[in-house]
């Protein structure tokens, strides 16, 4: 299932995010994608696989944006396995 969110933001704004609709969608939904992993929302696996890398390449990438990748995935996929059960 996919669902579409749409937001406002001046113009100014929206060409600093990319300069086409498919260029903002991707920086939106990675920086919606890296904040989830960075509360512990989702774990890495389902963060990489959401924007399209593996494992190592989105860790890579979240370290490299300073986003602490290790017990903070470890805790992630703890709360999805345990929201999955509560289902």
């Amino acid at each position: 299932m996919i669902t579409t969110i749409e937001f406002e933001i001046d113009d100014d704004t929206a060409e600093r995010i990319g300069d086409s609709p498919e260029a903002r969608n991707a920086a939106v939904r990675e920086a919606v994608v890296l904040h989830l992993f960075s509360q512990a929302a989702i774990s890495g696996d389902r963060a990489a696989a959401l924007l399209g890398m593996d494992l190592p390449a989105f860790e890579h990438h979240a370290r490299s944006l300073g986003i602490p990748v290790g017990d903070a995935a470890e805790e992630a996929w703890q709360a999805e396995v345990a929201r999955i059960r509560a289902r």
